[in-house]
C-alpha cells in the first residue's frame, strides 16, 4: 500500500481501514513510521483524539535477565486496555538453577490502538498511520 487512499491495500487492510471510518470521524491522516527505543515516543501518551491504524508493528528487546518478561498493553480510544502481549520466552538456567525470561520479538500487522503501555523500554517498530479527530 503506497498511497493514502488504500487503493493498493490487500483485502485484510481494507477490512481495517473500514473498521477504522467506524470508529471514529477523522480530520486528519498522518503517516507515521518510528523506529527506536519506545521511550519517550508519542505512542504512550493517551489523547482521546487520536487512533493509530498499525499496517506493521514490531516490539521486543534481547538479552537474558531474571525479571519476568516484558507486557505491552494496547488501550483503545477510552483509555481502556483491551489487548496485552507478552514480549518473552521463559528458559531454566541449570547454571544458577533459577527460571529467567529472555528477550522475544513480537511481530503484529493490521490492527489499531489508541496508546501503549509497556514494563520495560523495549524497541519499537511502526508503521502505519495517525488517525486525528
Amino acid at each position: 500500500m503506497n498511497t493514502r487512499d488504500w487503493e493498493n491495500a490487500n483485502a485484510e487492510q481494507r477490512n481495517l481501514w473500514h473498521i477504522a471510518q467506524t470508529l471514529i470521524v477523522y480530520t486528519t491522516i498522518t503517516p507515521v513510521f518510528f523506529e527506536g527505543v519506545i521511550t519517550g515516543s508519542e505512542f504512550l501518551t493517551y489523547n482521546a483524539g487520536k487512533v493509530y491504524l498499525c499496517l506493521d508493528f514490531n516490539y521486543g528487546w534481547h538479552g537474558p535477565t531474571s525479571v519476568v518478561c516484558d507486557r505491552i498493553d494496547f488501550y483503545n480510544m477510552a483509555n481502556v486496555a483491551n489487548r496485552m502481549i507478552l514480549a518473552g520466552c521463559p528458559y531454566w538456567d541449570t547454571t544458577a538453577a533459577v527460571p529467567k525470561w529472555t528477550g522475544n520479538m513480537i511481530d503484529i500487522k493490521n490492527f489499531w490502538f489508541s496508546r501503549i503501555l509497556t514494563l520495560y523500554d523495549g524497541y519499537l517498530f511502526f508503521n502505519g498511520y495517525r488517525l486525528n479527530v
